[in-house]
Parts: structure tokens; C-alpha cells; sequence
């Protein structure tokens, strides 16, 4: 099955791409005198920009994340997921299994919240109506 990863997932209330933030690597916030702001641990804050949420970035979250569940699984699990996420990140275009599709739906469902498990669904769903069509 393919999946379309680099796809905005879409909000259902008004269309629009959902958003998220992203680090901008190598750049860290500044407070007025120019002086690097930071966290309670004093480590430097990064700057963050506003970008759409992709169907790619959920799945990776979603599949790294160690939820309370996840404490204790084996290292066997932890490949597959990792396996996962490396075809999802270096061949986005590839087929992936009704397995895989499974766990990264039920990881995003975990992990997400409403308006982004819909839209996730939305998206693979269209895919596997267009597959089922022959289109």
C-alpha cells in the first residue's frame, strides 16, 4: 500500500494544514540585551517556526515516542519500530504492509489528538480508496 507521507494533514474545521513547531537548528532565542534565554536546566532555548504538520512527522513522533506502555518493550519491537521509521524517512515512496499502515494509525491515535488522528486517517484512507479503485 502506498501512504502519501509528505502530505499537510488537513483540519477539518477550516481546511487548513495543521500545524506544528519546528526547531531552527543553530539558532537559539535572545533576550533584550542580547544574552542567550534559558531553560531551568540552563540550557539555551532554540527558535521555533510554525510549520504544517505532515503525515511523515506525525508517524516519526508517534513511532520515537515511549508512552507509559512502551516502558517495557522488547528489543525486538524497538527494531521494527525503528525499521519503520527509516523507510518511512528515506523511501516515503515505497509500499508499505497493512501491518505497518496499522501500527502507524494506532500510534498516531495514541500519541495525537482528535483533530490530528481524523486528518491521518483521512489522508491513508483516501490512499487505500484510490488503490481499491485501480486509480
Amino acid at each position: 500500500m502506498k501512504v502519501e507521507f509528505l502530505k499537510d494533514l488537513i483540519d477539518l474545521r477550516d481546511g487548513e494544514a495543521l500545524l506544528t513547531q519546528k526547531v531552527v537548528k543553530g539558532q537559539w532565542k535572545l533576550d533584550i540585551n542580547g544574552d542567550h534565554v534559558t531553560d531551568d536546566r540552563g540550557q539555551w532555548i532554540p527558535i521555533t517556526e510554525t510549520v504544517p504538520l505532515t503525515l511523515k512527522h506525525a508517524a516519526l513522533e508517534s513511532l520515537s515516542a515511549i508512552m507509559d506502555e512502551d516502558q517495557r518493550l522488547d528489543q525486538e519491537e524497538k527494531l521494527k519500530r525503528g525499521k519503520l521509521m527509516e523507510k518511512i524517512c528515506f523511501s516515503p515512496d515505497s509500499s508499505f504492509t497493512v501491518e505497518e499502515v496499522a501500527l502507524i494509525k494506532q500510534r498516531i491515535a495514541k500519541l495525537y489528538n482528535p483533530l490530528v488522528v481524523i486528518a491521518a486517517e483521512r489522508l491513508i484512507e483516501k490512499k487505500e480508496e484510490t488503490e481499491d479503485d485501480g486509480s
